[in-house]
């Protein structure tokens, strides 16, 4: 098993609660995020994950959960635009909590995948602000989702799944807000886990962003914690679904990025 290199963050600003983890490009047999099988061949595709950090979650009721879910799922819907813009780039995300926090993952190439970061991360931002000034409003099929999602899944009590379902279904978008801010209000810090063709600078670069753009929702006291990587690097569920850069015009010229020959 390989490990990941901690790289030294001299150009955040002093006291800063962030951390890079890189792995170099082509280097093989390492701890990483789970991607889409590809030949051997060398590739522009990259993959980033931003961990914020906060005990929060792992405190959860069954009804903290739901509203937190819907935060993301109702987020899903109002970066449809971005997502169908990024699908032409052969970028896909994922958003998920866990017990250290919220994970938001990213893949594409790496040209065009720091810029989307950014963008998204903003966006999410907005969110919690637009749900609770009534500029954005939570769609029925939303709401459908996060009581599908909810009986679906095994990790969770039947009791805990109908608290779930009876949350989803009374709760307004000043509800669902107001839960999102909460969570942001509790960061501590946060990972960004680079790996794949992106240079030491360029994951340098994003982290500074990264920390500049969460700047009001890092320091949370007594929501620290320090998750191994592993932990946070289980499988992700790709949004959209059909987003690889494989399918974009002419990358298979510039890189064999999907395995072909140049001719």
């Amino acid at each position: 098993i390989g490990t990941w290199r901690e790289l030294p963050t001299e150009r955040l600003s002093e006291g800063s609660n962030w951390k890079l983890w890189h792995i170099p490009p082509a280097k093989k047999d390492f701890i990483g995020l789970p991607l889409p099988v590809r030949p051997p061949e060398p590739s522009v595709e990259c993959a980033f994950v931003v961990q914020l950090l906060s005990s929060l979650p792992s405190t959860f009721t069954s009804g903290q959960l739901a509203l937190a879910n819907l935060w993301l799922l109702s987020f899903d819907d109002a970066i449809l635009d971005l997502a169908e813009l990024g699908v032409t780039a052969g970028i896909a995300y994922e958003t998920s909590m866990n017990t250290a926090g919220l994970r938001l993952s990213f893949r594409g190439v790496s040209q065009t995948l720091p810029s989307y970061v950014r963008r998204f991360c903003r966006r999410l931002l907005q969110h919690h602000v637009k749900l609770l000034d009534g500029s954005t409003n939570i769609s029925d099929s939303v709401y459908q989702r996060a009581i599908s999602d909810a009986n679906r899944s095994p990790k969770i009590s039947r009791l805990q799944k109908q608290q779930v379902i009876d949350t989803a279904s009374e709760v307004s978008e000043i509800d669902v807000g107001k839960q999102g801010l909460f969570f942001l209000r509790c960061v501590n810090g946060g990972y960004l886990i680079s790996q794949g063709d992106v240079l030491p600078n360029e994951s340098l670069k994003l982290l500074g962003d990264c920390e500049e753009i969460f700047r009001d929702f890092s320091s949370a006291d007594g929501f620290a914690v320090e998750p191994d990587l592993r932990s946070i690097l289980y499988r992700p569920f790709w949004k959209p679904r059909d987003a690889s850069p494989c399918l974009l015009p002419g990358i298979s010229l510039i890189s064999d990025s999907c395995g072909r020959i140049p001719r």
